[in-house]
């Protein structure tokens, strides 16, 4: 008790012990409180960047959409110089869903989803949120789109085993034994964002291929209507495959489609298949005399015969599942096979996956059983090393898994026709990615940057107000349509004129197929100059908006316009010469008596009228790619701008 008389404090031993008890229990209540307030700001304030999803599990075509899209969104982070890891590994991380009311909670994510970690720049670290921000609700750039991407905000630093993810750059070999088939990689890339890409002609690639411009190579399927001399013209010129085999060594990645795989094997096994593999351990080796393969692969192939492609589906069973080929996708694939196959790897090479069964194109199991013999368990897609560079190839088709238009009949026994857009887009994301050697740095802020950001850029809009610097162009863009127009409707005569020419000559077996090519690209053709057309409207109003922020811009402007006008120049050429090659079949067509000389000269004429037009495959696509990058970075660095005016 207290003494009020004496001056001192005086306390009962029954007091004390209540103060004690009292005491204690009050700082227990008051550490649980501060310690849950602390916990609950570290993991509702402190944000590390993003965590985006890979879509997969339910093999859905669907699904597939929403996996490309992640590509899209990812592509476009890669051109703004935005970090993006891809997880080698499943984790469990505390996050946010974005743009949402839920609680933080942790999640369990499986490999193949990517990390996009915050730089601590705050430009960069805004245009970085509103790219994700802008895939996860309903992008201005894409009116009615309804896919959505999946985002979390990253409430901790997590650290696996991850790739470092580079934009890939791509070359797609372009040779004349290639330019009578569909584009199906140039869909497969244009669905997934992967919006720089060139296709070289045999006269380009020892000059134009380089590692600077480009970190990938593509060498596609042979369509059949090649002949062996077109074949072999692309690997016997030296400088070609020299230039090729320099681009691998120095870090370049390589993907290959049946002829592409056979292409960059050490060819057949033969009395020469050692001479040949010496040049696939050698990669310095210059190759002084033609030969049958680029010898990259130290791997040997046979050429099956007479396994035409629409009796062949194959189903391919995953050997290397931790590979990157296989994230977000099933152990087991559909696809279509029609001749070379693996029968011998080297040290340098590893199976990837084997052709598990086969079925007919129409669905059943009555397949040629010498056929089933030769290729079931055998190795059916693989990679190599070649120098500092990464090879996958393909000994079949996931390429043509996207529902392409030539084989859409085949497409009813596929149980997912757009599947092979996750083999595809894996490839190009492993090809040219590097191994990330150290833990992935992380800045972070509080999380009223990210809610300052999603709030100011929320309900952005696009000015009515045009700049009106594409006018000339857009009439050229009108001008070329109008041209494949024209040249469209002699195509279609031409169609329809063949089916009764065919029955008085045996020289055309199936020579109304070229026709048939030539139409569905001049569609294609057209299809990616509407959309050109409506994307520099988008670019024309967005270039006073970003202006103010922004004087550089015009720079941009300038180099686009000059693109643009080079490759219309070369489109519009190509048209002519096509145009003048179907009038020239049509006006035979149209007589009553054709002599073999001009039963030759179609021949002819109906093979350059083909190979002539796919080449327009290296303009009226860039130019669209070209502008549509360009819309991208303006309004992105718009909202970016938008977003820091109103933190500072």
């Amino acid at each position: 008790m207290l003494s009020p008389f004496s001056g001192e404090w005086t306390i009962s031993k029954k007091s004390l012990k209540i103060i004690a008890i009292f005491s204690c229990f009050l700082v227990l209540i008051l550490s649980v409180d501060v310690s849950q307030a602390e916990n609950s700001v570290i993991k509702e304030s402190e944000c590390y960047g993003f965590v985006i999803p890979l879509p997969q599990g339910e093999d859905t075509t669907i699904e597939t959409f929403e996996n490309s899209r992640v590509r899209h969104m990812i592509n476009d982070l890669l051109r703004e110089d935005i970090s993006v890891f891809w997880l080698k590994e499943n984790f469990s991380a505390l996050v946010k869903r974005l743009n949402s009311a839920d609680e933080a909670e942790e999640i369990y994510f499986l490999r193949g989803a990517f990390i996009v970690p915050f730089l601590r720049d705050s430009f960069k670290d805004a245009l970085l949120t509103s790219i994700v921000f802008d895939y996860n609700q309903t992008h201005e750039l894409e009116d009615g789109n309804p896919e959505k991407n999946e985002a979390y905000i990253l409430l901790e630093e997590i650290n696996v085993d991850s790739l470092k993810l580079v934009e890939p750059k791509i070359a797609q070999h372009f040779g004349l034994a290639v330019r009578y088939g569909w584009p199906s990689y140039l869909e497969i890339v244009n669905a997934g964002g992967f919006l720089t890409i060139e296709f070289l002609l045999d006269s380009e690639t020892h000059h134009v291929l380089n590692n600077e411009d480009f970190n990938v190579f593509i060498w596609p399927y042979l369509p059949a209507a090649s002949t062996y001399y077109e074949q072999f013209i692309s690997l016997a010129n030296t400088k070609n495959t020299n230039a090729i085999r320099q681009f691998i060594n120095n870090g370049g990645g390589y993907v290959g489609t049946c002829y592409g795989a056979y292409a960059a094997s050490s060819g057949l096994i033969s009395p020469f298949s050692l001479f040949y593999l010496r040049y696939a351990y050698n990669p310095n080796l210059l190759r002084k005399s033609p030969g049958l393969a680029l010898s990259i692969s130290d791997s040997l192939m046979s050429i099956l015969l007479k396994t035409p492609i629409n009796d062949s589906i194959v189903i391919h069973k995953a050997v290397n599942t931790n590979h990157p080929l296989f994230y977000g996708a099933n152990e087991t694939f559909q696809d279509f096979f029609r001749s070379p196959s693996f029968v011998w790897l080297g040290k340098n090479t590893h199976v990837l996956s084997v052709f598990d069964d086969l079925k007919t194109g129409d669905g059943s199991s009555n397949v040629n059983k010498n056929l089933e013999r030769v290729i079931v368990r055998r190795p059916s897609w693989v990679n190599s090393t070649f120098g500092k560079g990464k090879i996958i190839l393909f000994g079949s088709h996931p390429d043509f898994i996207n529902n392409i238009k030539p084989l859409s009949k085949l497409f009813e026994s596929i149980e997912e026709p757009y599947y092979g857009r996750r083999i595809i887009q894996n490839s190009l994301f492993y090809l040219t990615s590097v191994e990330n050697q150290d833990p992935i740095h992380y800045g972070s802020y509080d999380s009223s940057f990210i809610n300052s950001i999603l709030e100011k850029t929320n309900n952005l809009t696009i000015d009515e107000t045009s700049y009106n610097e594409f006018e000339e162009i857009i009439q050229n863009l009108n001008e070329l349509n109008n041209d494949i127009s024209n040249l469209n409707n002699t195509l279609t005569q031409l169609r329809e004129i063949f089916p009764d020419f065919l029955n008085k000559s045996k020289y055309f077996p199936k020579s109304y197929r070229f026709f048939d090519y030539s139409i569905w690209l001049s569609e294609m053709f057209q299809d990616y100059i509407d959309k050109t057309i409506l994307t520099l409207n988008q670019i024309d109003r967005i270039i006073p908006m970003l202006m103010e922020y922004n004087e550089s811009l015009i720079d941009k402007v300038t180099t686009l316009k000059n693109d643009i006008n080079n490759r219309l120049t070369k489109a519009k050429e190509i048209v002519l010469k096509s145009s003048k090659f179907a009038l020239n079949i049509k006006a035979p067509l149209t007589s009553s008596h054709i002599n073999l000389l001009q039963k030759l000269k179609l021949i002819k004429d109906r093979r350059n009228l083909l190979q002539t037009f796919e080449i327009e495959l290296k303009y009226i696509p860039q130019i669209y790619f070209e502008t549509l990058k360009l819309v991208r970075y303006c309004w992105y660095n718009y909202e970016a701008n938008i977003a820091i005016d109103s933190i500072s």
